[in-house]
């Protein structure tokens, strides 16, 4: 997977999975219907439905973020919806709300906003 530049990134997507890699960077608008995993840097805005999102350790988010899921082991600054649960791992760095129905916040996880737990 190559960039040339900021604006312009090459985003794999295999077995409904798409992928940005840890030497992208993207900065726009994702809307996808697929699960979505982050290893580099993303700008803007992601709505995967009700679908999976995972950033990894080491990527940078900055974000406001719908999905099903969302879990975070990298950084994070936005606001998260999730239909379904957010975890922030021990290595996750996140500024911003959460919205969701759980949350799971890991001993060492760093974080600076408010929650929100949505009721059935």
């Amino acid at each position: 997977m190559m960039a040339n530049d900021t604006n312009q990134a090459e985003i794999l997507s295999a077995g409904g999975t798409s992928l940005i890699g840890a030497s992208v960077v993207c900065v726009g608008r994702v809307t996808a219907d697929e699960d979505m995993i982050i290893r580099g840097g993303f700008q803007g805005t992601l709505k995967l439905g009700g679908r999976r999102l995972r950033i990894e350790t080491g990527a940078r988010v900055e974000s406001d973020v719908e999905a099903g899921s969302v879990f975070i082991a990298g950084s994070l600054s936005g606001t998260v919806r999730a239909m379904g649960t957010v975890i922030l791992t021990r290595d996750a760095i996140m500024k911003g709300d959460i919205v969701a129905a759980k949350v799971t916040i890991q001993e060492g996880a760093q974080f600076r906003g408010g929650i929100k737990i949505l009721t059935g």
